[in-house]
């Protein structure tokens, strides 16, 4: 049998005084419940600690419940240890018991002793004692809709004052708002994940179907530029041109957002093979060719042969280094000067590649930021808001899923020089 303590009397000012820290207490708690994302589950004991030290009761209970009275969340506390109520007693209570009925009645309740309310109704998983109680059951109600509600017991009769209920009238107020923003950022969260599915299986479905007719368009100019005789029409030739490149430049973005789709639903890279380096560069030179003779940038190679095989999709890692040569070329001023180096980084069993440029540079706020999908760098940077803000975000997930890193730092002598590891066949 549990010792019934007898609560101070206090005075008004006192009471007032009290009243207000647990209100304060409380409110800290839920202000750290939405800092730390709205986890209701973790929240609710705590609150729960805190209203029954206020109020000085043996036992208290939190039960939030949906529109369809189904029990969402649930917390008992009582004699110091806190469990979650069996579903067969948490049914009986919201069809027959106190809880029940300050919930479909939107008011609370105050019994001065639960022997004599039939409302009250004992947990079987508990000791029952014939000895008198006091109990407060308080509804959570947002807009007019009850969620749920709060109930303390305290051993002894009319043990609980009106005081005590206007307080935990005002943390329920509290509670039930938090708990409606949790569910309200769970919901959103929800309905954003089933967007972005959405989206991911609508972009990889017309990505999709892209691809086979820009194929033919490819195929079909590359025809028609070979069914013309050479330095017969050089206007014919240079508009061919024109559409080829452009035409194969389509093919890499779809490419690429094949790819960045693909990773970031977290598919690994299955292609993985031994490759030399040097070659792949060339190809990558040879394709982004057009961007660097338009702004007529030199390009130089700063390493010695042989090299280390690396390992990883080749064609993946030269449309990284595609990507990261026309990003140079696009911020190099004419007549400037593109420079590649490759590092073996024996120790770490990866190769080190880095290309210089000698154009603006970015600024180190922007360093992270550039790596993100449609981000273009600087608005102030004319250069910036050129393409499409997917090559450099394709760099990044190519290259990590390789196992490697990619940053940006200053070149010697002024530009960007973007760097990246990548692991050897060893």
């Amino acid at each position: 049998m549990t010792t019934l303590q007898q609560r101070p009397v206090l005075s008004a000012e006192e009471g007032s005084l009290k009243r207000l820290r647990a209100l304060y207490t409380v409110n800290e708690q839920l202000r750290q419940v939405v800092g730390r994302g709205l986890n209701i589950d973790s929240a609710l004991p705590e609150v729960l600690s805190s209203v029954m030290e206020e109020l000085e009761a043996y036992s208290g209970s939190i039960i939030v419940v949906d529109e369809q009275l189904e029990v969402q969340h649930n917390w008992l506390i009582s004699e110091a240890e806190s469990e979650e109520a069996s579903s067969g007693f948490l049914r009986q209570v919201i069809e027959e018991g106190l809880f029940g009925w300050s919930l479909r009645n939107q008011l609370p309740a105050l019994v001065q002793d639960t022997r004599e309310d039939v409302r009250w109704l004992p947990n079987p998983g508990h000791k029952t004692s014939s000895e008198p109680s006091s109990a407060i059951c308080v509804p959570l109600i947002i807009r007019s809709r009850s969620i749920g509600a709060i109930t303390m017991t305290r051993p002894g009769k009319g043990q609980f004052l009106m005081e005590d209920v206007d307080l935990l009238v005002a943390i329920a107020s509290q509670t039930a708002a938090t708990i409606e923003s949790a569910r309200l950022y769970e919901e959103s969260q929800r309905r954003t994940e089933e967007l972005d599915k959405m989206r991911e299986d609508l972009t990889a479905m017309l990505l999709h179907d892209l691809q086979s007719p820009l194929s033919n368009i490819l195929s079909s100019l590359e025809l028609l530029r070979l069914e013309i005789p050479q330095d017969e029409n050089q206007e014919v030739e240079s508009i061919l041109e024109i559409a080829i490149r452009s035409s194969r430049r389509l093919q890499d973005l779809i490419r690429s957002l094949l790819d960045i789709s693909h990773l970031e639903a977290g598919h690994p890279i299955t292609n993985l093979n031994e490759f030399a380096l040097p070659p792949v560069i060339r190809e990558a030179m040879h394709l982004a060719g057009p961007a660097l003779e338009r702004r007529r940038v030199r390009f130089e190679k700063n390493f010695s042969e042989p090299l280390p095989s690396a390992y990883g999709d080749e064609e993946m890692i030269c449309r990284v280094l595609i990507n990261l040569l026309d990003n140079s070329a696009r911020h190099s001023p004419d007549d400037g000067i593109i420079s590649l180096y490759i590092e073996d980084m024996v120790t770490d069993g990866a190769l080190l590649v880095s290309i210089s440029d000698q154009g603006p540079g970015v600024a180190p706020e922007y360093r992270e930021a550039i790596f993100q999908k449609y981000e273009r760098g600087e608005k102030s940077d004319p250069d910036s808001t050129k393409g499409f803000g997917l090559g450099l975000a394709f760099c990044r997930m190519a290259i990590e899923a390789h196992g490697g890193r990619i940053w940006i730092e200053d070149a010697p002598g002024g530009g960007a020089r973007f760097s990246f590891t990548l692991p050897t066949a060893s």
